[in-house]
């Protein structure tokens, strides 16, 4: 069965984006040291915790605490010149991502000896809808892309309630 590539809602639709998220995702979880955090990106990975919920926990918290004051400060110290070719090498990886071809995912990777994720829906679960991180869910929808009640609401600004 060939199932759709799992996306995560803040990529918007953007498999390049997701699948570069989950590689750092893997990342992090395979450098750190906090068993909590490896359990959370687990969860992530797994599609049980989104990745805003994961970016409010405490452990997440805790290592942008220690991280991001270096990286501002390494970051205020480059030229412009090396801001943009480091711009130019990150939209070369995401269009890299892009053209990656969908091959049948191969047996995840551990962190410490546990799966990162099963990706494997249910029986009676019914198919895994495109866009969307687990069978029976809702498509994911942007912000910026208007639904039935942004449509209601806008017609009701503009052409008053009492229509």
């Amino acid at each position: 069965m060939n199932t759709p590539e799992p996306i995560f809602d803040v990529a918007r639709g953007d498999v390049a984006v997701s699948r570069r998220l989950s590689d750092a995702l893997r990342t992090l979880a395979a450098n750190t040291s906090d068993p909590a955090m490896k359990e959370q990106i687990r969860g992530v990975l797994a599609g049980k915790l989104g990745v805003r919920d994961f970016a409010r926990t405490e452990a997440f918290s805790q290592t942008l605490d220690r991280v991001m004051p270096t990286a501002l400060q390494r970051f205020a110290a480059m030229s412009d010149e090396e801001r943009a070719r480091l711009a130019e090498q990150g939209r070369a990886e995401l269009e890299r991502y892009r053209q990656q071809a969908v091959a049948p995912a191969p047996a995840p990777p551990s962190i410490d000896g546990q799966p990162t994720f099963q990706q494997e829906p249910s029986a009676g679960s019914g198919h895994v809808i495109a866009g969307t991180r687990k069978p029976d869910r809702d498509r994911v929808v942007a912000p910026d892309d208007p639904d039935e009640d942004d449509l209601y609401f806008r017609e009701r600004r503009q052409r008053g309630w009492m229509v």
